[in-house]
């Protein structure tokens, strides 16, 4: 069953993401900017806004301060309370010089207003040379920058992007701007995989330091001790250096402030260094104070390399980096008109992968773009994704195929919420008999077990909850371990299962077993499903040590453990074995049961790492299922295997109606009373 396109409903938010997409920019007045910044008067309805920072200038706070009637401060008033003071007569050349300081002043503050007015670019479509005005994407990623550079802290960022944004352009105008106008001695390098690369993107910086506004200074850019590779810029004592992946030894002499490290996922190693071998030694030597910057930047080239598990930590916030990711929607040059009379045509045509880059949050404007640039290109779509991504999943995808439809994984992440609670299930003990006396639910910071709703004690249902369990290890290397809970409450009207928990963490196999079990226990005595390959010895990333002792450990005190009967077996009548054993034929056939239970929206996800895991759910080319190499699939194989056996394997949720006690009538001798 698809979704019903509510044609009406997409109009609306699509009027809404297009107003925001071609909102106008204009690098002089600020409007249209993503940095914070205030609006400040020059003189009666000319205004400008411009960055917070600005009001620590002692002029410009005074000036903002002081009202007229309106309550509007403006540059033109300070000037003449300024010469009513020093008994002076205002005169247009010294309020045009009071002006002149104010632009100056700005251009140590507001990046974009210099870029605009200092820095010039060759434009990609033209080729002519322009004023450097920052599009959309550069813009976004201003505001990032500013934010750490305003805090002051060292800037790190890791860059995944689309094609052709301007983000190398952005880069090196930031580091410019960094070296002339706030900071001497800033020395800077730009490495990529060959040395011309890193040389076209330094020409970049020759150029604009050419025609730099002589009267903002100079910039005077000679190679440094006969160097072509660095240059020195005589008027700030800075190098500008360029390097590349094939001759690191070529950046270890000078001290860096800023990097940049360009097109890193295409970065190849030999037989005697890797790539991220030179970009520790590069990272280790930069300035770690404020006002140093260091951006990894690339279009992601496959998965389980240096890039990819750089960016996954940065998400993760496993390191110091922050992670910023360019979807090809969100640059306003990546449209086509529709014209509005055209929108419901346009809608009802919409195939599911169409629809998926629409709940992804692109226009319609950019959705025709999109498949108009797709088709004249003839490009396949793991390309067209891989080269234009609507999700860092899609930028790293690798040649596997996606299980998991995208329209359908993004209508499922459309009901996932923040819990109503963290914190962990908590016994008299942990294991035996005593774990399940005075259970109860503690809330802590970072608790591992994530609860959307608590288990409903008001009425009794049987076969309402399962508790499908897949186990990991204790260590930070090994796999996670996964607890699920679902309920079918809804099933008895027809309605779906729904997750309520989700228990994500790293402890001991048989713990985990142990707590899984107190959490069934907890929500009315559900059924637990364990995968029994986990607790095989030696199972990978698993730590596994236990085989299938723990489950009968816990059988003596939890009798409602799911046995599950081989599916490949020739034995006739085979022993029923606690626990859900994967195999390839198992795992196909839940994965295959998931698909058909997202595709026609029949359970209901609240938990966004689960529907994050799906989107790098892939099918290798050697056939097996999982993750993308450097990415996990722990809860969605919880999830799988829950609600398969919910599906094929647990009876229908039914009401208990318990009759209310008769007392029953005593008959008395009628002779005792005598």
């Amino acid at each position: 069953m698809k979704p019903v396109k509510d044609i009406g409903k997409i109009i609306a938010q699509n009027k809404e993401r297009l107003r925001k997409l071609l909102e106008p920019y204009d690098p002089i007045t600020g409007q249209g900017s993503y940095t914070d910044r205030f609006k400040f008067r020059i003189m009666k309805e000319v205004d400008v806004m411009i960055p917070l920072t600005m009001l620590n200038i002692p002029y410009i706070s005074e000036a903002h301060r002081s009202g007229d009637q309106d309550n509007t401060g403006s540059l033109a008033k300070f000037y003449v309370d300024a010469c009513k003071k020093q008994k002076k007569v205002p005169s247009k050349k010294g309020f045009a010089e009071l002006i002149e300081m104010f632009n100056e002043d700005r251009l140590d503050h507001d990046f974009e207003y210099w870029a605009y007015t200092c820095w010039f670019i060759t434009d990609k479509d033209t080729g002519e040379v322009v004023p450097f005005k920052l599009n959309r994407p550069q813009r976004l990623l201003e505001a990032i920058v500013e934010r750490e550079r305003l805090a002051k802290r060292p800037i790190r960022i890791i860059i995944v992007k689309m094609r052709q944004w301007g983000g190398s352009t952005y880069i090196q105008a930031k580091f410019a701007w960094i070296q002339n106008r706030l900071k001497t001695g800033w020395g800077s390098v730009i490495i990529t995989q060959v040395n011309n690369q890193a040389r076209n993107v330094r020409a970049m910086y020759t150029k604009a330091a050419k025609l730099y506004p002589a009267k903002h200074g100079t910039i005077t850019l000679i190679p440094f001790e006969g160097s072509t590779n660095t240059k020195y810029v005589k008027e700030r004592d800075c190098v500008i250096d360029i390097s590349s992946n094939e001759t690191p030894d070529n950046t270890r002499s000078f001290d860096y402030a800023l990097c940049h490290l360009s097109e890193v996922g295409l970065w190849k190693g030999t037989l005697t260094k890797k790539p991220e071998d030179l970009i520790q030694n590069i990272r280790s030597g930069i300035k770690k104070v404020p006002m140093s910057m260091i951006a990894l930047e690339s279009t992601a080239k496959g998965v389980g390399n240096f890039f990819h598990k750089e960016f996954l930590a940065a998400v993760k916030g496993d390191s110091e980096y922050v992670p910023v990711f360019m979807a090809w929607y969100t640059f306003e040059k990546y449209t086509l008109n529709i014209g509005e009379e055209n929108y419901e045509e346009f809608i009802k045509s919409m195939t599911d992968d169409d629809y998926a880059r629409w709940l992804q949050g692109a226009t319609l404007e950019g959705i025709k773009w999109y498949n108009y640039y797709q088709k004249a290109e003839n490009l396949d779509r793991w390309r067209m994704e891989s080269e234009f991504p609507g999700s860092a999943e899609e930028a790293f995808q690798s040649t596997g195929q996606l299980v998991f439809h995208r329209r359908d994984i993004e209508l499922l992440a459309l009901n996932c919420t923040l819990p109503e609670a963290k914190g962990d299930i908590v016994g008299k003990t942990a294991k035996y008999e005593e774990a399940f006396h005075d259970l109860s639910f503690e809330k802590m910071i970072g608790g591992n077990l994530w609860i959307w709703e608590y288990p409903d004690k008001s009425i009794k249902v049987k076969n309402r909850y399962i508790v499908s369990v897949d186990i990991g290890g204790r260590t930070a290397k090994a796999d996670y371990s996964v607890i699920r809970v679902f309920d079918r409450y809804w099933m008895l009207d027809g309605g779906k299962p729904q997750a309520v928990a989700t228990w994500h963490g790293h402890l001991e196999q048989d713990l985990v077993a142990w707590k899984a079990a107190q959490i069934a226990y907890w929500y009315n005595k559900a059924l637990l499903v364990v995968e029994w390959n986990s607790l095989k010895k030696d199972h990978k990333n698993t730590e596994g040590t236990h085989y299938l002792t723990v489950l009968d450990e816990i059988a003596p005190y939890y009798e409602n453990i799911y046995a599950g009967k081989p599916i490949n077996t020739t034995v006739e009548n085979p022993p029923r074995i606690y626990g859900f054993r994967t195999n390839a034929l198992s795992k196909d056939m839940a994965v295959s049961n998931m698909n058909a239970m997202l595709r026609d929206m029949l359970y209901v996800e609240v938990d966004v790492r689960c529907t994050d895991e799906m989107k790098s759910f892939e099918r290798k080319p050697d056939g097996t299922i999982g993750a993308v190499d450097g990415s996990k699939d722990d809860i969605i194989m919880a999830t799988i295997i829950g609600l398969y056996v919910s599906e094929k394997d647990m009876d229908m949720p039914v009401e208990v109606i318990e009759k209310p006690k008769v007392r029953r009538k005593v008959e008395t001798n009628q002779m005792s009373n005598f």
